[in-house]
């Protein structure tokens, strides 16, 4: 007769919440649970006698469940040892059972960015430990009382997360059940303070080419670190375990060091974004980003038809942002999208986005905000877009996910500074928010990356550096 074992769900989120305390959220039951220390080690053992009464309270919810213990049937990859692939692959964990994975290859399709939940976690973390599949296999079943290791692994080897390995991939798999991966912008919005921050803008340089009229800085004369600066500046962000920097200015082109910044970075394996006006884009530089390891290109629009995007730019910035879109594609660099500022003069110009897009070859867009600070954008009159219209076009977006599946177009609906986001100035300076530079914890010539980015989540858990988009 089979001994009786607690099984504990997939479904749950599990969060760092205080200092050594820890919040378990049922995701389909919105029913949440603070651990102590103590607790969440009992929680992660599969102990779950341990939780004391708050075992109780789940098992009354229906979250943990007493059932018989199922058998483990051998398998012939038992004693295969899967490898988490040596390059290309960032990762890291919030809690023991909320793993960050990504992969910043250069690819053509969006990069896999996964956030494992319990039970894709605990497999992540056997790997890392050099457990063997029958050894995984063992333990998923013990703790969540079924087995669904090989197919997840199969998975993550033909996302490049792990080194290949034909047996496994050879093998035919019954449909899956089992939840293993989280929804990564929800997870995003939930977390108050990352460990480590998932996205990073870099503003190398403010000088620019042009002055568009809904700018954001403040000033258009520095050239960004330079020297031994730039080299502190990239080895701590190397350190910082950052996935993905987006490097821009004032005009990022303007550096005739570029392709070296983007090299270095991508030799830390960070997947590396430019968004640049395209003014000075020629094949030739294209080529040469393309080989320095460039992941990503988006040219900036401030309208979709030459008299919007004019109206804050300079005349013939329209066939000049057009023709770079062609350049980009025609000379190496993988992924080519856009991004598309939506203010007063711009957001009639939302409805032919997609037309646009395929009309230029397109298929990915993000659309930013304006907002009315920095030397330009502080006395433009061009307006912020009303809440109204804001959440009109939110509406509209989502629409297009089912109209336009072959079209990735963006409109982030919460802020993230300071929580999962970071900016770094030209002058060094960190800060959460772009479009604030009141908000700097500190300067990187004196602290450290990671001592600030601590600093920061005090405000971030406080509230103090995030808002709501529209509602």
């Amino acid at each position: 007769m089979s001994r009786v074992i607690w099984q504990k769900p997939c479904d749950v989120v599990v969060l760092r919440s205080e200092k050594n305390t820890y919040r378990i959220f049922h995701q389909a039951l919105k029913k949440s649970f603070d651990l102590s220390h103590a607790q969440i080690q009992a929680w992660y053992d599969g102990n779950l006698s341990g939780l004391g009464t708050v075992a109780d309270k789940m098992k009354a919810d229906g979250i943990i469940k007493e059932v018989p213990e199922p058998p483990l049937l051998p398998h012939l990859l038992d004693n295969l040892h899967p490898s988490i692939s040596p390059r290309w692959v960032r990762f890291y964990s919030e809690t023991a059972e909320l793993t960050i994975i990504y992969n910043t290859q250069q690819m053509a399709e969006n990069n896999p960015l996964l956030v494992l939940g319990p039970y894709g976690s605990v497999i992540w973390h056997h790997i890392m430990d050099g457990s063997n599949i029958g050894e995984i296999r063992a333990c998923a079943l013990r703790l969540f009382g079924a087995d669904e290791v090989l197919p997840f692994l199969a998975r993550l080897m033909h996302l490049g997360f792990l080194v290949p390995l034909k047996q496994v991939l050879n093998v035919s798999f019954a449909e899956q059940r089992i939840l293993k991966e989280f929804n990564a912008p929800e997870i995003q919005f939930m977390l108050a303070h990352a460990l480590i921050p998932w996205y990073c803008i870099w503003e190398v340089t403010t000088i620019c080419n042009i002055r568009c009229q809904i700018c954001y800085l403040q000033e258009y004369q520095n050239p960004g670190p330079q020297g031994a600066e730039l080299d502190r500046l990239i080895d701590q962000l190397d350190k910082s375990g950052i996935f993905y920097i987006t490097l821009l200015g004032g005009e990022a082109l303007l550096r005739n060091d570029l392709e070296e910044i983007v090299s270095r970075l991508r030799n830390a394996n960070i997947f590396v974004k430019l968004i640049t006006n395209g003014h000075t884009l020629t094949a030739k530089r294209a080529a040469a980003l393309a080989k320095a390891g460039l992941n990503h290109i988006e040219i900036s629009f401030d309208g979709l038809t030459k008299i919007s995007h004019e109206k804050s730019r300079v005349p013939d910035a329209f066939n000049k942002a057009e023709q770079s879109l062609r350049v980009a594609q025609e000379n190496g660099i993988p992924r080519v999208g856009m991004v598309l500022t939506l203010h007063s003069q711009s957001i009639d110009d939302l409805p032919s986005l997609p037309v646009f897009m395929k009309e230029h070859g397109i298929h990915e867009c993000y659309l930013s905000l304006f907002r009315k600070t920095g030397l330009m954008g502080g006395q433009s009159a061009i307006s912020p877009v009303s809440m109204e219209k804001l959440s009109a076009s939110n509406r509209m977006v989502t629409s297009w996910r089912n109209q336009y599946p072959d079209l990735t177009i963006a409109l982030i609906p919460i802020c993230t500074c300071g929580r999962t986001s970071v900016v770094i100035g030209a002058d060094m300076n960190l800060r959460p928010c772009p479009f604030s530079y009141e908000s700097a914890m500190g300067n990187l010539n004196y602290e450290s990356f990671d001592s600030l980015w601590t600093q920061m989540g005090e405000s971030a858990r406080a509230g103090a550096l995030w808002c709501h988009q529209f509602s």
